[in-house]
């Protein structure tokens, strides 16, 4: 099953590398070894001395919300699904970005059903905050895989060269949010993250089927 289990990370990460977002046309980069990988959600809030980029896959019906602060050059990403309780969550990461200073990026959702977005952008407005960009994904366009240049805040999209998350730990992140409404915070933000509770190993991996 380990195969299997990775061939499906391998397509999570893929996702979509179109580059039409709506009517916005994002430039397209090319990735780097050991980006940090932020998963369905999770964020990560991290700084240009650390980082020249972090990034993000599949962003379709999810949302980002990506601020960077230009004089510290620190910036947060987050992938937001219609589970995340939005109000507790981005009442909390106040302490890791003022909203108020930050260029703030929102990118994701459908459309035609944009209640996601709508809150997300609802409360960064209630936090002081103001949305630079805004984009929402119309019907029939690609999902998105985005970077964000923490020297400079540009926000591209990529196509996946590398998966720099350990498999393990990519199950990991995928079943911890099969319940509840928390977004987690990623291993290498400034100070450290939530500890990744890691399956067992004991699975022969030259056993791809198991029966019981």
């Amino acid at each position: 099953m380990n195969i299997l289990k990775n061939l499906a990370i391998f397509l999570i990460f893929v996702g979509f590398s179109g580059s039409s977002f709506g009517n916005q046309v994002f430039r397209e980069t090319v990735e780097t070894a050991d980006e940090p990988e932020v998963f369905q959600r999770e964020y990560i809030v991290t700084e240009s001395l650390e980082y020249s980029f972090i990034q993000t896959t599949g962003i379709y019906t999810c949302v980002a919300l990506i601020a960077w602060e230009p004089d510290l050059k620190i910036g947060l990403l987050a992938h937001l699904d219609p589970a995340t309780n939005i109000d507790r969550e981005l009442e909390r990461l106040k302490n890791d970005i003022n909203w108020r200073t930050s260029e703030i990026t929102l990118i994701g959702g459908l459309s035609y059903s944009p209640r996601l977005f709508n809150e997300i952008e609802g409360k960064i407005i209630q936090l002081g905050g103001s949305i630079k960009t805004r984009f929402q994904n119309t019907r029939g366009s690609a999902g998105m895989n985005l970077r964000l240049n923490l020297e400079d805040g540009e926000v591209s999209t990529f196509r996946p060269r590398y998966i720099s998350t350990d498999p393990q730990v990519a199950r990991a992140k995928i079943s911890r949010i099969r319940s509840g409404s928390r977004l987690f915070r990623h291993e290498d933000s400034i100070g450290g993250g939530d500890p990744v509770e890691l399956e067992s190993t004991n699975q022969d991996p030259f056993n791809i089927f198991s029966f019981h």
